[in-house]
């Protein structure tokens, strides 16, 4: 029964974290298109305050909230100098510590200290400091978003280890 309902609960946030890494990903083309705009006016001897900003910030946006997508993905990096002569159940034992105990206390920590910092840049509608004054409370409510991704896929992560699929156990 419990079993059922942390799998279903499994799968909801795995959407959820699909679907932001999906439109997430989507920030790479402005993101290229205004490098490679700067370039251009780097080149001619033109160059613009906003479009520099503009990449800075959609890099940070695009980096954080990509974070959750990533540890769906496995794609973070992985050092295995202790599991890799392990069996399986020492593996999940010591993925499951990690998690536990170094994992969620950061993930939490940071996404605790992040919501009073946007929240401080929405009360004061913060600029940056620039000519051109761009808003940073949008950005700033980027950490906490991503972080709260990042815990519900750490949950996930979890819910993998203690009940695998049958196609997750040959890993």
């Amino acid at each position: 029964m419990i079993r059922n309902k942390l799998l279903a609960a499994q799968a909801i946030i795995e959407k959820v974290v699909e679907w932001a890494g999906v439109v997430t990903c989507f920030l790479a083309v402005p993101l290229c298109l205004l490098v490679v705009f700067e370039v251009v006016l780097r080149i001619v001897g033109t160059p613009t305050i906003w479009s520099f900003e503009v990449v800075l910030m959609l890099f940070g946006a695009h980096y954080f909230l990509l974070a959750a997508f990533g540890l769906k993905y496995k794609s973070h990096a992985v050092i295995d100098i202790f599991t890799a002569h392990a069996s399986r159940k020492t593996n999940k034992i010591l993925q499951l510590i990690c998690y536990i105990l170094l994992f969620f206390p950061f993930v939490i920590g940071i996404f605790y200290l992040s919501i009073p910092y946007a929240l401080t840049a929405w009360a004061c509608f913060e600029t940056s400091w620039s000519l051109w004054g761009q808003p940073l409370y949008i950005v700033k409510s980027v950490m906490p978003i991503a972080l709260f991704l990042l815990i519900i896929q750490g949950i996930a992560e979890v819910i993998k280890i203690i009940y695998p699929k049958s196609e997750e156990v040959k890993q």
